[in-house]
């Protein structure tokens, strides 16, 4: 009946070993996962990086819209409508520059 028992995986490969392959030191383990972890973020603030781009330009594309409809009906409004893009456009490109520096 102690055939039935069920036997993990390290009775039938062997102990200590990973199916037969040796594991690397411990220190060559954490170089390669610190590497790894690097890796990681910097994906991580690629990938923020373009989503700030993203929105800032479909945002920037509905600014531009309304300027452009506030303009053909009154010049005053236009005008303050294009300030208003100006500052968008000015405080997405300071966003994205400081995640560049970051």
């Amino acid at each position: 009946m102690s055939d039935l028992v069920a036997r993990g995986l390290g009775t039938l490969v062997g102990v200590g070993d990973d199916y037969g392959r040796r594991r690397a030191p411990r220190d060559v383990q954490r170089a390669v996962d610190a590497e790894s972890a690097r890796g990681l973020i910097g994906a991580a603030h690629v990938q923020a990086a373009s989503f700030v781009a993203h929105v800032s330009m479909i945002n920037l594309d509905t600014l531009s819209r309304m300027e452009a409809t506030a303009a053909a009906t009154d010049p005053v409004v236009a005008s303050r409508y294009s300030g208003i893009v100006e500052d968008f456009l000015l405080v997405a490109r300071c966003e994205l520059r400081r995640m560049a520096r970051e």
